[in-house]
């Protein structure tokens, strides 16, 4: 507020060049709140990784081996809460060729990727994406519920997301 009334008196210049450095800073910092965690986990060698967001769910991941010979795991966990959650689709790794990365999930953490990285400078783009088709977009409830007249037995039932026709699940040990 006194920022404001500051301002009633200056001249249109000021007021410009001051507007322009609030709305740099808004955009500079919601660009940059949205990065994802990056690492190079159980590592210790030369190389490196740089991350920039390119924009609102697109971030690229810089790997600079330095003198590494082997490959190297980078491990990505995008935000999933908060003001800067990125939406549970799919989210999908490529090169700087544009060529789909390999990614591993660990169970249902949608949000944190794993890839093997040879040991080259190499960009990847880690980037949400929507899915060919667009999102589906469930029924009405009514569309959704059968009756069998003659029990009364009611059965609600839900389209897979996206249009896909099933699930697999595999589980292990005890899981």
């Amino acid at each position: 507020m006194n920022l404001m009334l500051n301002l009633i008196g200056q001249s249109d210049t000021i007021r410009q060049r001051i507007f322009l450095i609030v709305l740099t800073f808004v955009l500079t910092s919601r660009a940059t709140a949205a990065l994802p965690t990056v690492q190079l986990p159980k590592y210790s060698g030369p190389a490196t990784v740089q991350v920039e967001s390119i924009e609102r769910f697109k971030t690229r991941v810089r790997l600079i081996p330095g003198t590494e010979r082997n490959p190297v795991s980078i491990q990505v966990e995008l935000p999933k809460t908060g003001r800067d959650a990125w939406p549970e689709v799919d989210v999908e790794v490529r090169d700087s060729k544009g060529k789909a990365i390999l990614v591993r999930r660990n169970g249902t953490e949608w949000h944190k990727l794993l890839w093997q990285a040879p040991p080259m400078a190499e960009d990847y783009f880690v980037q949400a994406v929507t899915p060919a088709g667009g999102r589906s977009v469930l029924p009405p409830e009514k569309e959704r519920v059968l009756t069998d007249k003659s029990s009364g037995l009611r059965l609600t039932f839900a389209k897979w997301p996206d249009g896909r026709k099933a699930a697999l699940s595999l589980r292990f040990d005890d899981s």
